[in-house]
């Protein structure tokens, strides 16, 4: 078994250069910090699944050429686990010495998140586990040994600095519910986990959370209900202002056991999937105003060039003739590359496969046309143009969204005021 690791790493122009480490032998086609501290990636490894994490980060950093050293032997890994060289050692099987830009870091850590979400290895003490994963940990520390260095003390501990650049190190961790929350209601319960009304005793209001367990809904590509959630944890602290005030605002993030939870603002009122199926008056003072949905919606297309992917009505509350949007967990950068079409069923497009605006398009014109015909949204039945209801029997607004043909916000929102119109101008209420 010793000669197993060797060979892949002659194979791959790994040498060892110490008794412990081998490093790639072409250094410079890699790109290692320039700083002399920073935040260091580790991944764990056991004598069991070694050669799986290897073989995989290898095939992952032929595209991301990060600088990087790996244990020498499967001898070395093995007395590295059992403590041999020092407890802070345990673990530790490669070491990744990436550039310190945050946007970058923050990338690798998820990919290298996914990559690895189906493994679980020993704990490295030194440092803390990215998102509870198994494999993917961190510590901000020293790149070359230097003795007038303090920073680097192995401890688990994570300074501010780091934590500025990493979000996600920020995140308490409990084993019970902290003390100022109180659950006192449950909103629905689902495989990923929980949505939850609680009161908060410091904020004296009512606020809502968000429950994603760990590995739930895990996608072929390693994605699951965790890295989901704090992709939404990401853009509500992004964007919680009051040019942004249609979103909940971010209040907290935490950990209770194996589960990320998010703290965010409750915001009270119906849900258009409340209006459709339950009040047909209101139904009309919806429409009335729905140009401004649109127009929330190009909001957040503007902002970072995100699409949404789930405008459904679930997702939608109306009040006091506003719109806010709630549940971003399935956001995306527009032509970011997607493994798994997200959506809620009968709002995708299942047989549309670019990640770009047409899909919140294509998700409205669905939410349009339910508000128009309540009866058929019971059954969330493939939409269908040839109906008896003259407001979208000939639309061709909602002909080209459904055929994914706009090319961009402005086209679409001309061609709704052209074939659609609005009562109501834009509501002061709303922006």
């Amino acid at each position: 078994m010793e000669d197993e690791i060797s060979i892949v790493l002659q194979k791959n122009h790994i040498v060892s250069q110490d008794r412990y480490w081998a490093y790639p032998e072409n250094e410079s086609f890699y790109k290692y910090s320039k700083d002399k501290v920073g935040v260091k990636i580790h991944l764990s490894a056991t004598v069991i699944n070694y050669k799986t994490i290897l073989k995989r980060f290898l095939k992952w950093n032929k595209k991301h050429r990060i600088g990087f050293k790996v244990c020498k032997s499967l001898k070395v890994l093995e007395r590295l686990n059992q403590g041999l060289y020092g407890y802070s050692q345990t673990g530790k099987f490669i070491t990744l010495y990436p550039v310190q830009d945050t946007d970058y870091l923050n990338k690798v850590l998820v990919s290298l998140y996914k990559l690895f979400n189906d493994l679980y290895n020993v704990d490295i003490p030194s440092d803390v586990s990215f998102l509870s994963s198994g494999v993917v940990y961190i510590r901000y520390g020293e790149f070359v040994k230097n003795q007038t260095i303090f920073l680097d003390k192995r401890n688990g501990l994570i300074p501010d600095v780091a934590k500025e650049k990493i979000f996600a190190l920020n995140f308490e961790k409990y084993y019970v519910m902290p003390k100022n929350l109180k659950i006192f209601k449950l909103i629905r319960k689902s495989s990923k986990g929980g949505v939850y009304l609680a009161w908060n005793s410091n904020l004296k209001k009512i606020v809502l959370l968000k429950e994603a367990t760990k590995n739930a809904r895990m996608t072929l590509s390693g994605e699951d209900s965790v890295l989901s959630l704090y992709s939404e944890i990401q853009l509500l602290r992004e964007i919680s202002n009051d040019n942004y005030n249609f979103i909940p605002n971010y209040i907290n993030s935490f950990w209770l056991e194996n589960s990320l939870f998010l703290e965010e603002e409750y915001i009270e009122g119906e849900t258009i999937d409340d209006i459709i199926r339950n009040d047909f008056k209101k139904v009309k003072l919806v429409l009335d105003y729905f140009r401004n949905l649109l127009l929330v919606v190009c909001k957040i297309h503007k902002f970072n060039n995100y699409i949404i992917h789930d405008v459904s009505p679930a997702n939608i509350i109306f009040s006091k003739n506003r719109f806010y949007l709630i549940d971003f967990e399935t956001l995306s950068k527009s032509n970011e590359k997607l493994t798994t079409i997200y959506g809620t069923n009968g709002f995708v497009d299942s047989m549309y496969k670019s990640n770009d605006k047409t899909v919140d398009y294509y998700a409205l014109a669905k939410v349009y046309y339910y508000l128009n015909n309540p009866d058929k949204y019971k059954e969330l039945s493939t939409l269908s143009l040839k109906n008896k209801d003259v407001k979208t029997k000939n639309n061709l607004w909602l002909k080209r969204c459904i055929k994914h043909s706009y090319s961009n916000d402005e086209e679409w929102l001309e061609d709704y005021d052209k074939y659609i119109g609005a009562k109501n101008e834009i509501s002061k209420n709303q922006f």
